[in-house]
């Protein structure tokens, strides 16, 4: 299994920008991989612009035009790089890689 990461950064499995969003992004690390993914709702970092809309959550995973990047890693990279990361930009885990070829939203 693998982290998935919302953030910049270097030892990286899959990695792709989500300037189409999250949701669409991830879907196509997913599709490509033949992998699915858990992502935990309350993980995901939500924009200020995005706290003003409707739906911050779904702003948050549709909206496009991010200057982030997505990308997963191994269990045991994530652990290291978080504990060792001190860069200008969060890093962000927001869920899991599966092997079931289906994404999912876990809600708190």
């Amino acid at each position: 299994m693998s982290t998935i990461l919302s953030a910049p950064i270097g030892i990286v499995k899959e990695k792709i920008d989500i300037s189409d969003g999250l949701s669409s992004d991830l879907n196509r690390i997913c599709q490509q991989s033949k992998v699915g993914a858990i992502i935990n709702a309350e993980q995901i970092p939500i924009s200020n612009e995005a706290k003003k809309a409707e739906s911050p959550l779904s702003s948050a995973l549709n909206d496009g035009e991010d200057f982030e990047l997505l990308f997963t890693l191994c269990k045991k990279d994530s652990k290291k790089l978080l504990k060792q990361w001190d860069g200008p930009t969060a890093i962000t885990p927001i869920g899991t890689i599966t092997n079931t070829g289906k994404m999912q939203i876990k809600m708190a």
